[in-house]
């Protein structure tokens, strides 16, 4: 779980590998999203160490291969990626 917009939001990740994304004020989900069809999410953390505390609007996601840039304010959730793969 991670607070996020000044301790306004709470995103989760659930059972099913999706991101949960619930609003604390009005206290109801606000957004879903399948960031990564393939194997879900494992973690997510703040863009830096006091980001969830103040009004940064991105914040990190990482999967068993990629590390995106999430961004609530997008409709599918997920900005930048970047995909690592490891040779034989």
């Amino acid at each position: 779980m991670l607070l996020h917009d000044n301790d306004n939001k709470l995103m989760a990740i659930g059972k099913d590998g999706k991101l949960y994304y619930h609003d604390l004020n009005k206290q109801r989900l606000v957004n879903e999203w399948q960031i990564d069809k393939e194997s879900g999410l494992l973690d997510i953390h703040p863009e830096s160490k006091f980001a969830d505390t103040t009004i940064y609007n991105t914040f990190k996601a990482i999967s068993k291969d990629t590390i995106f840039e999430v961004d609530p304010r997008l409709e599918e959730g997920a900005g930048l990626k970047k995909r690592y793969s490891t040779g034989p």
